[in-house]
């Protein structure tokens, strides 16, 4: 009996190993790559006037350095129709924030604050990206109040076609059951060497169906964000119009 005993146990122990082996894992301890990321995210508020020209925060988002000096990428719905924005950092400093440019097509916005020595985020790669692999969604649900959030999930698919704008744009995303709500938009999605990935920006939200979020892929994004940063606006898109790429 002693012997099947410790047969059973073997076999278990080999078990749970084998599990741990397949399982998709961060490079890093999780807590280590949040830890280093959250300074990177910044939480967005975006002002419209008010009564008097007082002015009225009427939403809030996320958003991330990809530079030292302040530049800031998220999400153009996060920006829409504010009179001024302000950058909530994770050390709590509120700065305003200037618009460089939006693009309400494939939904990216670049932002700047006069701020050195940003915590910048490392850039991944998209297309090395595979459905199972682990990824961690760092953002603000439901606003400053809940600042520096972290979900973890894995990538359900990539390269995603989906519609981000009503102006009929399709961009390749990144779907993931990682939390994504109202105020995660603009976030960072890093893959499990804590590089950014994706831009998170949707969730499906038909009644019956939960773990449904989408970002906008990194590869798809950079682009864009250099010509919101450079000209203020995706040169290209004025002589194509809003009938496609």
């Amino acid at each position: 009996k002693n012997a099947s005993f410790v047969v059973l146990l073997i076999c278990c122990l080999m078990f749970f190993f084998s599990l741990f082996l397949v399982l998709p894992q961060f490079s890093h301890d999780p807590s280590e790559v949040a830890a280093s990321l959250i300074p990177c995210v910044v939480c967005i508020q975006n002002y419209a006037e008010g009564e008097n020209d007082e002015p009225k925060l009427i939403s809030e988002g996320s958003g991330f350095f990809i530079s030292e000096n302040g530049l800031i990428a998220t999400n153009a719905h996060v920006v829409r129709n504010a009179s001024h924005l302000k950058v909530i950092l994770s050390d709590g400093r509120s700065l305003e924030a200037k618009l460089l440019g939006e693009d309400t097509g494939t939904d990216l916005a670049a932002l700047k604050i006069d701020e050195k020595g940003c915590s910048a985020v490392k850039i991944g790669n998209t297309e090395q990206l595979s459905a199972g692999d682990t990824v961690m969604a760092i953002g603000n649900p439901g606003g400053y109040d809940f600042a520096g959030s972290v979900s973890m999930g894995i990538v359900s698919a990539n390269k995603r076609p989906i519609a981000l704008s009503e102006f009929g744009y399709t961009l390749p995303t990144i779907q993931t059951d990682a939390a994504i709500n109202p105020g995660n938009s603009g976030g960072p999605l890093v893959d499990k060497q804590g590089k950014v990935v994706g831009i998170c920006s949707a969730k499906y939200e038909k009644e019956g169906f939960e773990g449904m979020g989408f970002a906008i892929s990194i590869d798809e994004a950079i682009p864009i964000l250099n010509s919101l940063i450079k000209y203020g606006k995706v040169p290209e898109r004025s002589v194509i119009g809003v009938s496609g790429f």
